[in-house]
């Protein structure tokens, strides 16, 4: 069943910043922009980066009044912070990647991908199927999770379908412009909480935490993919390893137009999490720095520039995780 397209921005758009700026059409002048109320939503609720420099361009679009296009509307919000924008259509949002395993010189990598959808059964299958892969590859000494490429989009199913591997409790906390954090916690069978309340229900599954897991991280593995890392270096048998994050690293919420055709998804929070990571707990679109930093990049540039999907793992960066791993 499809949802809503109310519900539908009411569940957890936390990065596809980076998606959207690879596409190519130009958005249109349109008078349903609802330019006006975005600006002051952001003002009044956004985190706002750089405060003198969102003053300025408020006063100087006429609090939004002047804004014409979704493209001016997407830059003026990216100058308030680099983790909000606006998009011609809901629909664009969507991003139907599905977990699989690659085989790599006798190992199985399990490659948690990028994924957004309104549709619930959609939603289920991807965590479904990461529930089932993640079973498939428990048998090897170390578990290998790929989020190189992995630009996020919902947390809810990545997480889930992970579940075996994460300790349940708080995940992380959800900290407001107002200073007022809400914790977002993982039951056997429900991920709820956080600023926006919302929630999701999933089976239980049997614990594997004892497991030695190694995460893949890239400089494109960004926010719902950051924040279901952030839950995972909970365990104590979590290594991540590659190199720092895109550092999108904050809460967003979705606003519709009433003519539903256009979309706004603004920075809302910052988060907290219950274990350091870097040597760090708040952030605020920083990166994660990872546990081991790699010379090679997981993805080789000469590819993964070229691509938002994930691509195959580079044959240096994998022998030089190996060599970490062996020492």
């Amino acid at each position: 069943m499809t949802l809503s397209l109310t519900r539908y921005f009411k569940i957890s758009l936390l990065g596809l910043v980076i998606l959207l700026a690879g596409c190519h059409h130009q958005p249109t002048a349109t008078d349903n922009l609802e330019a006006p109320a975005v600006i002051s939503e952001m003002s009044k609720h956004g985190i706002i980066e750089q405060p003198k420099q969102w003053s300025a361009l408020v006063k100087q679009t006429n609090r939004g009044k002047n804004v014409k296009t979704v493209r001016e509307l997407s830059a003026i919000l990216q100058q308030g912070n680099r983790h909000s924008f606006a998009t011609d259509s809901p629909k664009e949002l969507e991003q139907l990647n599905y977990p699989s395993i690659s085989n790599i010189d006798g190992y199985q990598v399990l490659n948690v991908p990028t994924f957004f959808s309104a549709d619930s059964k959609k939603t289920n299958k991807y965590q479904q199927q990461l529930r089932k892969l993640l079973k498939t590859v428990s048998h090897q000494q170390t578990i290998f999770l790929n989020f190189a490429h992995n630009q996020g989009g919902d947390y809810y199913p990545m997480i889930a379908g992970l579940a075996a591997i994460i300790p349940k409790g708080v995940l992380w906390s959800e900290v407001d412009n107002a200073d007022h954090g809400k914790q977002v916690v993982m039951t056997a069978t429900q991920i709820h909480g956080g600023l926006l309340g919302n929630s999701y229900r999933f089976p239980a599954s049997h614990a594997a935490i004892h497991k030695q897991v190694v995460v893949i991280t890239d400089s494109r593995t960004g926010s719902a993919a950051e924040m279901t890392i952030m839950a995972l270096k909970r365990n104590p048998q979590v290594t991540t390893i590659g190199v720092p994050t895109a550092g999108y690293t904050s809460v967003n919420k979705g606003r519709v137009a009433k003519s539903k055709k256009t979309a706004a998804i603004l920075t809302i929070g910052t988060i907290t999490s219950p274990v350091k990571i870097g040597n760090q707990r708040h952030f605020n679109n920083e990166p994660l720095k990872p546990d081991l930093t790699t010379m090679y990049a997981p993805i080789s540039p000469a590819k993964g520039e070229q691509y938002q999907k994930q691509q195959p793992l580079d044959t240096d960066f994998w022998h030089e995780l190996e060599k970490h791993l062996s020492e």
